[in-house]
């Protein structure tokens, strides 16, 4: 099956106004808001940088799940 091409989606992961704003200052306006329930606590010996990444990327794969075919934008 051939879909077609058509406007993508794009959802922010996060309820932050921050996040939002500095969206904005780039021109960019998402199309849907996505918090998500992610367990933010360090695991043991996890260092920042790790911490970061882990966090920003399970956001974004709970986003994407919930919102389906949408590019999703995720950080922390």
């Amino acid at each position: 099956m051939v879909r077609a091409a058509g406007p993508q989606r794009l959802v922010l992961a996060s309820a932050s106004p921050r996040r939002r704003e500095l969206l904005a200052q780039v021109g960019i306006d998402p199309d849907l808001i996505l918090p998500t329930d992610i367990d933010e606590a360090p695991q043991r010996g996890e260092l920042p940088g790790p911490m970061a990444l882990r966090l920003a990327e399970a956001k974004a794969e709970a986003a994407h799940a919930a919102a389906g075919d949408a590019f999703v934008v995720a950080a922390d």
